[in-house]
C-alpha cells in the first residue's frame, strides 16, 4: 500500500506505516478495544441514530441509500473518546489507530453530566468512506456499543485479509439491523461488504477522472481483485509431479503404460456481477430486477 493510491482520499487518507504486518496488528488491537477528524473539502459527516434507526449524512441529514457503495479508507481507522452533553457531542478526541494512543481524558471535563441521559465521555471509533456513486467523502463516527461491535468486525476482516495477502479495501453498503436489549427495540448500523479491492484496483481508481467512470468500472475491478486472489492460490498450491518422487526412482511401468493428454485449463475472465439490492427491495421486487441503480438516479 503506497501513498500514490491515496489520491482517492487526499492528504487526510495518508498515514505512515512501516509494513502490512504492523498495519494488521494495529487493526486487530484496535478492534479488541474498540486523527482524521478534519473533514476534507466537499466531505460530509455521517452518524447513525439507534433510536430512530436512520443515518444522518451531511447538512441535510439524509438517510443512507442502501444501493450506494462506499469505499472504506483502510488507513483512516480511528479510536478515542467522544463527550456528549445536552444531546450533542461537545468534544472529540480521536486519532489514528496506527499512531500513538489517545490519552484518556479527564472524565469531569465539560461536566457536570446527567449520566441517566447518557452524558459524559465514551469510547468511540471513526473512519473515512468515499462514495463510489457521488465521489464525496464521508467521515463516520460512533460511540454506541452495538455500532462499535459492527465496526470491529470490519476491522478484523481487513486485518485478516492484509495478513493473508488478500484484497483488503472493502466496498460497503450502509445497512441497518434492529435488535432488542433490556426490553427496548433499537437499531445498529451494518457495514454490508459488497466486494473487496486490492492495491492494483485502488491505483486504477486513482487515475480515473470522474465518479461516473469509477462507478461504471467498479464491478469489473472487484472481479479483477477476486481473480488475482485465485491466481495467487493456484501459484502456491501447484505441485510438480516430478517432485513427488520421494525415493529418487521413477516408475517406468507407469510412464510406459499410461499416457495422459495435458489440456490447458481455460483462463477465467473477470466478469461483472449484478449489484446487490436491499433485503426489503429483494422481497418486494421480482427476481429479474435490474442491477443496483446509481444513487440519486
Amino acid at each position: 500500500m503506497t501513498d500514490t493510491k491515496m489520491a482517492l482520499f487526499g492528504d487526510t487518507g495518508k498515514v505512515a506505516m512501516k509494513s502490512s504486518k504492523a498495519m494488521a496488528a494495529a487493526l486487530k488491537g484496535a478492534s479488541e478495544e474498540a486523527s482524521i477528524s478534519q473533514l476534507p473539502d466537499g466531505g460530509v459527516y455521517i452518524s447513525f441514530s439507534g433510536k430512530m434507526g436512520t443515518y444522518s449524512i451531511g447538512q441535510d441529514k439524509e438517510d443512507a441509500n442502501y444501493d450506494e457503495l462506499w469505499l472504506m479508507n483502510v488507513y483512516s481507522f480511528e479510536k478515542g473518546f467522544i463527550c456528549w452533553k445536552g444531546g450533542s457531542p461537545v468534544a472529540k478526541r480521536l486519532g489514528s489507530i496506527y499512531g500513538d494512543p489517545i490519552s484518556t481524558p479527564d472524565f469531569q471535563e465539560h461536566g457536570p453530566f446527567n449520566e441517566s441521559r447518557g452524558e459524559g465521555w465514551n469510547a468511540a471509533v471513526a473512519g473515512m468512506f468515499r462514495s463510489i456513486d457521488r465521489g464525496i467523502q464521508g467521515y463516520f463516527s460512533t460511540n454506541t456499543k452495538s455500532a462499535m461491535g459492527e465496526w470491529a468486525k470490519l476491522q478484523e476482516e481487513v486485518a485478516r485479509r492484509i495478513e493473508e495477502g488478500e484484497a483488503s479495501w472493502p466496498l460497503v453498503q450502509l445497512g441497518k439491523e434492529k435488535f432488542t436489549a433490556q426490553g427496548q427495540v433499537n437499531s445498529k448500523p451494518k457495514f454490508d461488504v459488497y466486494g473487496w479491492l486490492g492495491d492494483t484496483q485502488i491505483a486504477k481508481m486513482s487515475e480515473m477522472e470522474s465518479a461516473d467512470e469509477i462507478n461504471d468500472a467498479i464491478d469489473q475491478l472487484i472481479a479483477e481483485a477476486e481473480a488475482e486472489v485465485r491466481s495467487d492460490v493456484d501459484d502456491t498450491t501447484g505441485v510438480d509431479d516430478a517432485d513427488t518422487d520421494t525415493d529418487g526412482v521413477g516408475d517406468p511401468a507407469a510412464t510406459d503404460d499410461v499416457v495422459e493428454d495435458v489440456v490447458a485449463e481455460p483462463v477465467e475472465e473477470p466478469v461483472a456481477r449484478p449489484r446487490r439490492r436491499s433485503p426489503a427491495a429483494a422481497d418486494a421486487e421480482p427476481a429479474t430486477a435490474p442491477r443496483r441503480r446509481r444513487a440519486g438516479v
